[in-house]
């Protein structure tokens, strides 16, 4: 089976929830996917009499046994497979002839089961005119794709490979159904992978302009630069006919050769701002509703991605709204993946009032099924002092002084120690503790040894301290 993931949900970020394969997340996990078919070992010579019968059928495919009957091939998870081999290894000629037939049917196909992975690696393997006649159908369709499940696919590959002056046509499609999509198991992916597309040609632009800057004031001290490959055509030989190069780096009268004509003279720095306007309507869908979105199991991915990738200026309203509700957020099963986003793509100073927030409710929230994530994160990504406010108050405060170690004054430490998740947080301390800190926590750990070996947890933490630290606990 060449990977080609019929049904797998291809190129959908599902369960990108709950990356350290602990059991919170938003509960659609692999559970139970083989019970009620008579126990495994069945299902397994099931599937080697299948991949047998696979076999032989995909052996009898040949291109004149498909030709003339492509559209009804592309319908069959056998036929559809041979049929993007074939656009991925043919010869042109090959791909044309397979083309010829299924422009005709493309629509109908972007939304089968079976079909909508021919139109996917025509996105990938055409022809930059086939792109264009399919990227055709999906004019006036874009949104009613974007909220099929095969079809989003389609929508998501064409958004990659298609011509930058037709995918702002396409997306200019979604204005004033942003929310309707945002909501939608299907259509969210749709709005992610716009955002990363548009983004990421505006950021580009920045780059390719910080490039010419650079080459242009090498130019004018007279230093030799090694010519990068840069996008612009810009005639290197002749003193100024790159552009002159004002202020603070801007470029004028640039020609920038990715783009298809109408921004063609833009200035590398006009060309990003031009880009990041593309996806203004979206990111203004969602003000005043940061809240309910970032708690909601599609929206809270969006609002990830537009803290990835969109400008500061872009960023800035959602930023704000999301401070108004920190609290709520923490606490959220899909909230809190949007709060941990804050370290590594907030300003700073989101960062230390995230901060600031987890170190107030510290011991609740290193105890709470989600929050636990967020002061993970934080102990991760935080700064030095940071990291030390936060690991002192988890193993130094609540320590029992008087030594006694009686069930009742167990230390706060101990009880983390215990908790199904609070444990999870202590291991993150140890993983990013100093030598001070670390030693710490093995005098601490090694009052109550033996009840942690009791502790299913315990264990793992007795192995990870000992692992870091190069010493025993039960010395």
């Amino acid at each position: 089976g060449h990977g080609h993931g019929h049904g797998h949900g291809h190129g959908h970020g599902h369960g990108h929830y709950n990356k350290g394969g602990r059991h919170r997340g938003d509960g659609k996990g692999d559970r139970g996917r083989d019970r009620g078919r008579g126990g495994r070992k069945h299902h397994q010579q099931h599937h080697q009499q299948h991949h047998q019968q696979h076999h032989q059928q995909q052996q009898h495919l040949t291109m004149e046994a498909v030709l003339g009957r492509v559209v009804l091939h592309c319908r069959d998870q056998h036929g559809s497979r041979f049929i993007q081999q074939k656009l991925e290894n043919g010869t042109p000629d090959e791909k044309a002839a397979l083309f010829r037939e299924i422009l005709p049917s493309a629509h109908s196909l972007m939304t089968d089961v079976f079909g909508n992975y021919v139109v996917q690696k025509l996105f990938e393997h055409g022809s930059r005119d086939m792109r264009k006649d399919l990227a055709e159908l999906l004019r006036h369709n874009s949104l009613s794709l974007a909220l099929q499940m095969y079809g989003c696919r389609v929508v998501q590959k064409c958004f990659e490979f298609v011509d930058l002056e037709i995918l702002l046509e396409l997306i200019g499609e979604f204005e004033g159904r942003v929310l309707e999509c945002v909501q939608d198991q299907n259509g969210n992916h749709v709005i992610q992978k716009a955002i990363e597309v548009i983004c990421s040609a505006a950021k580009r632009a920045q780059q390719s302009e910080a490039r010419l800057f650079d080459q242009l004031k090498a130019r004018a001290q007279g230093t030799a630069v090694v010519e990068s490959k840069t996008p612009f055509n810009g005639d290197s030989g002749a003193g100024g006919s790159a552009g002159s190069a004002g202020e603070g780096g801007e470029v004028q009268d640039t020609q920038e050769a990715g783009v298809d004509k109408d921004p063609s003279d833009m200035s590398g720095r006009e060309l990003a701002e031009f880009y990041y306007a593309k996806v203004d309507f979206i990111v203004d869908a969602f003000k005043g509703q940061v809240r309910y979105l970032a708690m909601h199991a599609y929206g809270c991915r969006v609002i990830q991605r537009i803290l990835e990738h969109c400008s500061t200026a872009q960023k800035e309203p959602i930023l704000m709204e999301i401070r108004t509700c920190m609290k709520d957020l923490i606490c959220d099963q899909y909230g809190n993946y949007v709060t941990q986003h804050l370290l590594n793509y907030g300003r700073p100073d989101d960062r230390d009032n995230l901060i600031l927030n987890v170190s107030n409710n510290l011991v609740n929230y290193a105890r709470h099924k989600f929050a636990s994530n967020v002061v993970e994160k934080c102990l991760q990504y935080g700064s030095k002092e940071q990291r030390d406010v936060l690991i002192d108050q988890l193993i130094g405060a609540g320590m029992s002084a008087s030594g006694d170690q009686d069930e009742f004054s167990a230390s706060q430490f101990q009880m983390l120690v215990q908790d199904p998740y609070g444990n999870y947080v202590i291991q993150s301390v140890i993983d990013v503790a100093d030598s001070v800190q670390r030693s710490q926590i093995l005098t601490e750990l090694r009052r109550y040894s033996q009840q942690l070996k009791r502790v299913s947890y315990g264990k793992h933490i007795i192995s990870r301290i000992e692992k870091l630290s190069g010493e025993k606990v039960d010395a």
